[in-house]
């Protein structure tokens, strides 16, 4: 088990317990924490755009071609956004902080 950080737009933080090998989208889901997926991982959409510290960004394989594409679409786009469908945790991901934009994530208990 791994813990992963997720960060509102309002700056709340929330930690949750993620298993290797889960999609940041299946932790996001079974965790409530409000991260649209439309397409349910299929890669179809951009409804689970996240963003990452650069550091973190940088330290991960390059996204590919299809998934590049499709976080162009997203109107909360940046430098350091990734679909949560693709990205698989590791033992490295251990402490990551991942960053929902204000587009698609859903305000929860507002």
């Amino acid at each position: 088990m791994i813990t992963v950080t997720f960060i509102d737009q309002r700056g709340r933080e929330r930690g949750c317990s993620a298993e290797l090998g889960e999609r940041i989208i299946d932790v996001a889901w079974r965790e409530d924490i409000g991260l649209e997926g439309t397409c349910e991982g299929a890669m179809a959409c951009s409804t689970c755009l996240i963003h990452l510290a650069p550091e973190d960004f940088e330290n991960r394989p390059a996204p590919p071609i299809e998934e590049d594409e499709l976080i162009d679409l997203s109107p909360d786009a940046s430098a350091t956004s990734r679909l949560g469908c693709q990205i698989r945790l590791t033992k490295d991901d251990d402490g990551l902080r991942v960053y929902l934009p204000h587009a698609w994530s859903k305000e929860k208990g507002s």
